[in-house]
């Protein structure tokens, strides 16, 4: 996740197989919200990336939660 979220190389650089991939990953996401802020700008579109990581986090607790249920009832 770290080489396609664009952390350590440029997502614009990669081919479009690998931007699409890149798109779809939660910490694409947060390094689009945080990048800007350590250079003293705005970020673009933070509604967008905040819908996708709330929407990565509901689904993650509900993968856990149905997960932990279903063991505590066996």
């Amino acid at each position: 996740m770290l080489l396609l979220s664009g952390v350590f190389f440029p997502v614009d650089q990669m081919p479009a197989a690998l931007r699409t991939v890149a798109a779809i990953l939660p910490l694409s996401h947060a390094i689009d919200i945080a990048r800007p802020l350590l250079a003293g700008s705005w970020p673009r579109d933070v509604p967008l990336h905040l819908a996708v990581l709330l929407a990565y986090a509901v689904g993650g607790y509900y993968i856990a939660l149905v997960l932990t249920r279903r063991r505590l009832q066996s």
